[in-house]
C-alpha cells in the first residue's frame, strides 16, 4: 500500500505529496467504513492505497483490495506523526520527562515515565515496546494484548507514564514514547532480572593435590536472566582471562580454570605442601646461668613434626623440646653452639632452620699459670703469656702491682734487668663483666751487676783521702764484695779493714749490696787501679777505678767527675719493661725539671757559654754513676760544702759545653710559633733526638722536611691525648765542631706516670730511624727519654 499525503493549501505554500509503502504478505477482503484520521482520503490504483489528507475534512476509505486496518495502522500513525512534525513545527511539544532505562526483578511493577508540555489537539502520544518496538498504546489507550500495561498520570499535565505490572521476561527490551510534534527522545532499556535458583556448582577440587602439580577447576551456573557472568578469583585477586574458558549452553554457563602449577599460596585449594621453616631469631645471646628459648616457625600442610639437634654434639639433657621451640634452663658455656630444627610432614622435602646460641660469660684466666717465674738477668727477648678466655673475648693486659703501668699480652722484655723483678698482674676485661686478675712474681737471678761504667778515673791529692763506692745488684747476693789494689807495677793486693788506713763498709738490702772503701791517707803505695769484685753461683763481675796521685796545688777542678743523681731520686727495682732504652730510671724517678742555678752573673750573657737559646742537655750526656760519690747519705765528702756546690755546678756547665760544643738556634716549631717563655709543669718529660746529617743534605732541604725526617709526624700520630704531647722544636747547630747537626726536643706533660708509653714512643722512633727513609740519605739518628733538660735561656 502506498499512502500519498497532500498537505492543505496555505496562502503561498504549494501542495506536495508524501507516499509511504505499506506491504503485507496477506490480502484480506475489502474493508468498509473504516475510520481513518479526519481529512484522510484514500484512492487506489491496483493494490496500493493512496491516502490523501486535505485540511480538516472527514473522509471514508472506499472499498478496495486493502490490507486489514490493523496491519497498516502503524504506518498511518507514523505518517500522522511525521505530518505533524512538518506542518506544526511552530507549535511543537516538548518533553518534560523522558523514558529512563531501568532494571527490575521479575514479578514486580515498574513505571516508565513520559510527559510533555505544549501538546496540541492534533498531537498523538504513542508508546512502543517489545518485541521490536511494537505499538503498545496510543494516547491513553492500551492495546488489549498488553493486559498488564496501562497509561497513568495527569493528562492535563501531559503525563503519559507506562505502568507494567507483574513484569515478565518478555517485557524486557527497548521502549519508546513519542508525540507527533515532539523531537525523538531516544529509547529506554528495561532489563528484567530473574535470579539464579542457586549458587554455581564447583567441581575439580574434591581431592587434595600436591603443591607443584596441575589442577582443573570448573564453575557451572543454571538459569538466571540476564545470563550470569562467571569469574575466578584467588582470594581477592582476579584470575587472568587466559586461564578461564567460558561455555554457554541452553541457559547453563560454565567457566573452567586451568592451573598449571599449584602453589601453597593458592587460596582455597585443597592441597598438601612440604614444610617451610622461618627462624625469627637466628642468633640468641644469653648470659651464663640464664634460660634460653630457641624457636622455629613452621608452615606446612598437613602439620609437620618438629625435631631438634645440635651440630657436632648431642642435645643437652636439660633441654626440653616443645614443638617448634627448644627450651634450655640455666645455660652454661658448654651449651653454646648451632642448633638445627627439622620439620617433616611426609611431603618432601623436609624443612630446616638453624639457631646459633651464644653464651656470654665472664673472663677466665688459666689457673695453671705459674705464680712465680724465674728468669736470668741479661736474658734477651723474655716473654710471659697470660692465657685467658671469655665471651666476649677478653682484652688481656699486664700490669705491675701497685702501679698504673700496663703492657700488652704477652708480656715481653727485650732484655731482662734486675729492676724487672717484681709482682705482675694479668688483667682480663670483657664488656659487661668485672675484670679478672691473676698474679705472677718475676724473680730475676744471675751473676752480679755493678752499677756504673766498667772503668773510671779519679784524681786525689797526695796525702789526701779518697772514698770509692761499688754498688752491686744480683740474685743471689755475693757473700761479700772484694776490693783489690793493682799498683802501677801490676802487683795486686787484697784490701780489707784490717789495714790501718783502709775502712770498708758493706750494706745489703734485698737484691742490692753496696760496699765503700775509704783510704784515709793516699800515698804512692795506694796509687793504682782499684778493683771491686762480686761473685755468686752464676759468675763474677768487677769494676776498675784508676786513682791518680797529684800534688794538691796542681789538681784541676774540671778533672773531678760530675756527682751522680741524688739518692732521693733513685727508686731501685721499680723499673719496668725495658725496650732497650737506658734512661728507664730517669723517666720514672724525677718529678720535675732540674735546673741547677749558678751564682748570679753580672757581666755574662747566656750566649757566652757557647749555647744559643735554648741550650739543651739530656741524661745520656751526663757521665755514668760516679765512683767518687760526694754526697752519699752514708758517707762524708772531704771538701767544704761551699766548694762542693760551686765545683759541682761548674762540672755541669762544662759537661753541657763538652756535649754540644757550639751553639744551637731554634729553627722550627711544630706548633708554628715558639711557646717561650712559659712555665713548664713539674710533670714535664722529654724525648730528645739527635741527628748526624751528611753535607750533601742542605739545611733548606732538611728544614723543609724536618717533621717527616725527624719522626715528629710519627710522634704526633702515635701520641695519645693522655700523655700530654705539647710540641716539638727543631734546633740547628750554628757553630762548628759538634757531633750533631740537628737536635729535636719533644715535650710531654703526661709521661711522668706512663713509662711504657714513653718507652714505646722511643722504640717506634728508633725503628723509624733505621728505616729506608733516613738510611737512604745517610742520616744517622737516635732518641732518648729524659727527665732533665737544662734550659740555658734562664741563666
Amino acid at each position: 500500500m502506498n499512502i500519498k499525503i497532500t498537505p492543505p493549501q496555505r496562502k503561498k505554500d504549494s501542495s506536495f505529496t508524501v507516499a509511504f509503502p505499506c506491504k503485507h504478505s496477506l490480502l484480506f477482503q475489502p474493508a468498509s467504513d473504516v475510520m481513518v484520521p479526519p481529512g484522510a482520503v484514500a484512492d487506489s490504483t491496483r493494490y496500493p492505497e493512496l491516502l490523501r489528507i486535505p485540511n480538516s475534512r472527514p473522509t471514508t476509505i472506499q472499498p478496495a483490495l486493502v490490507l486489514t486496518m490493523a496491519a497498516c495502522v502503524t504506518v498511518w500513525l507514523k505518517t500522522l506523526a511525521l505530518f505533524g512534525v512538518i506542518v506544526s513545527r511552530t507549535n511543537a511539544a516538548v518533553y518534560t520527562a523522558v523514558p529512563q532505562s531501568n532494571a527490575v526483578l521479575k514479578g514486580t511493577t515498574v513505571i516508565i515515565p513520559c510527559s510533555f508540555s505544549g501538546l496540541s489537539s492534533s498531537d498523538v502520544v504513542v508508546w512502543e515496546g517489545p518485541p521490536n518496538f511494537r505499538i503498545t498504546a496510543t494516547g491513553r489507550t492500551v492495546f488489549k494484548s498488553f493486559s498488564r500495561h496501562r497509561i497513568i498520570g495527569d493528562a492535563s499535565r501531559g503525563e503519559f507514564n507506562l505502568e507494567i505490572r507483574r513484569v515478565s521476561l518478555e517485557d524486557g527490551g527497548g521502549y519508546r514514547c513519542t508525540a507527533s510534534s515532539a523531537d525523538d527522545a531516544g529509547d529506554a532499556l528495561l532489563t528484567v532480572i530473574d535470579p539464579m535458583p542457586g549458587p554455581p556448582e564447583l567441581t575439580g577440587g574434591e581431592y587434595p593435590v600436591t603443591a607443584g602439580s596441575d589442577l582443573m577447576l570448573r564453575c557451572r551456573s543454571r538459569g538466571g536472566h540476564p545470563v550470569p557472568t562467571l569469574s575466578w578469583y584467588n582470594g581477592t585477586r582476579l584470575q587472568k582471562s587466559t586461564n578461564v574458558k567460558l561455555d554457554v549452553d541452553g541457559g547453563q554457563v560454565s567457566a573452567n580454570l586451568a592451573i598449571s602449577r599449584v602453589e601453597k599460596w593458592d587460596n582455597g585449594v585443597n592441597m598438601t605442601y612440604p614444610p617451610s621453616v622461618l627462624v625469627p631469631e637466628p642468633s640468641v645471646h644469653v648470659i651464663e646461668g640464664a634460660s634460653a628459648n630457641l624457636t622455629c616457625a613452621v608452615d606446612s600442610n598437613p602439620s609437620a613434626i618438629v625435631s631438634w639437634r645440635r651440630h657436632g654434639d648431642p642435645l643437652p639433657l636439660k633441654g626440653l623440646e616443645s614443638g617448634p621451640s627448644f627450651l634450655l634452663s640455666k645455660v652454661s658455656r658448654q651449651d653454646a653452639g648451632v642448633y638445627q630444627c627439622t620439620a617433616d610432614n611426609s611431603v618432601a622435602p623436609p624443612g630446616y632452620g638453624t639457631v646459633t646460641l651464644d653464651v656470654l660469660y665472664k673472663p677466665w684466666i688459666d689457673p695453671t699459670m705459674d705464680e712465680k717465674v724465674t728468669v736470668l738477668n741479661a736474658q734477651d727477648d723474655f716473654t710471659l703469656e697470660c692465657l685467658a678466655e671469655g665471651n666476649p673475648k677478653p682484652t688481656v693486659k699486664w700490669r705491675r702491682k701497685d702501679t698504673s703501668l700496663y703492657w700488652e699480652n704477652p708480656l715481653r722484655f727485650h732484655r731482662v734487668r734486675y729492676d724487672v723483678q717484681g709482682l705482675y698482674e694479668c688483667v682480663a676485661t670483657s664488656p659487661g663483666f668485672k675484670e679478672v686478675k691473676r698474679q705472677t712474681f718475676i724473680d730475676v737471678v744471675g751473676k752480679p751487676h755493678i752499677r756504673g761504667s766498667p772503668s773510671s778515673t779519679a784524681t786525689v791529692a797526695k796525702g789526701g783521702a779518697i772514698r770509692l763506692v761499688c754498688d752491686v745488684v744480683s740474685d743471689p747476693l755475693p757473700n761479700r764484695i772484694k776490693w783489690v789494689l793493682q799498683n802501677n807495677q801490676g802487683i795486686e793486693k787484697d784490701l780489707s779493714s784490717v789495714d790501718e788506713d783502709v775502712e770498708i763498709i758493706e750494706t745489703k738490702a734485698d737484691q742490692e749490696m753496696s760496699s765503700s772503701i775509704t783510704v784515709k791517707k793516699v800515698g804512692s803505695d795506694r796509687e793504682g787501679t782499684y778493683l771491686c769484685k762480686g761473685t755468686n753461683m752464676f759468675g763474677t763481675a768487677h769494676r776498675e777505678i784508676q786513682v791518680d796521685l797529684t800534688d794538691a796545688a796542681d789538681t784541676p777542678i774540671a778533672s773531678r767527675p760530675i756527682p751522680p743523681a741524688p739518692k732521693y731520686a733513685r727508686k731501685p727495682r721499680t723499673g719496668t719493661n725495658d725496650s732497650g732504652v737506658e734512661d728507664l730510671m730517669e723517666l720514672q724517678e724525677l718529678d720535675g725539671t732540674l735546673k741547677p742555678r749558678p751564682p748570679p752573673r753580672v757581666d755574662k750573657e747566656w750566649t757566652s757559654v757557647g749555647l744559643s737559646y735554648p741550650g739543651l742537655v739530656h741524661s745520656s750526656s751526663l757521665p755514668p754513676y760516679s765512683t767518687v760519690e760526694r754526697d752519699r747519705p752514708d758517707g762524708e765528702d772531704t771538701r767544704p760544702s761551699s766548694r762542693i756546690i760551686e765545683e759541682d755546678w761548674q762540672a755541669v756547665i762544662w759537661t753541657i759545653i763538652r756535649s754540644f760544643v757550639g751553639g744551637f738556634v731554634e729553627a722550627a716549631v711544630s706548633t708554628g710559633k715558639s711557646p717561650y717563655p712559659y712555665e713548664r709543669p713539674s710533670t714535664t718529660r722529654f724525648i730528645v733526638s739527635h741527628f748526624t746529617v751528611p753535607d750533601d743534605v742542605s739545611s733548606e732541604d732538611f728544614d723543609a722536611n724536618w717533621r717527616d725526617w725527624t719522626g715528629v709526624s710519627l710522634l704526633e700520630k702515635e701520641a695519645s691525648p693522655e700523655i700530654g704531647y705539647v710540641y716539638s722544636a727543631l734546633y740547628r747547630r750554628v757553630k762548628p765542631h759538634g757531633p750533631y747537626r740537628y737536635v729535636v726536643r719533644s715535650e710531654f706533660t703526661g709521661l711522668h706516670d706512663k713509662h711504657e708509653a714513653g718507652f714505646g714512643l722511643v722504640g717506634k722512633l728508633r725503628d723509624f730511624f733505621g728505616s729506608e727513609a733516613l738510611t737512604s740519605k745517610k742520616i744517622e739518628a737516635d732518641a732518648t727519654m729524659c727527665s732533665v733538660v737544662i734550659d740555658m735561656q734562664t741563666y
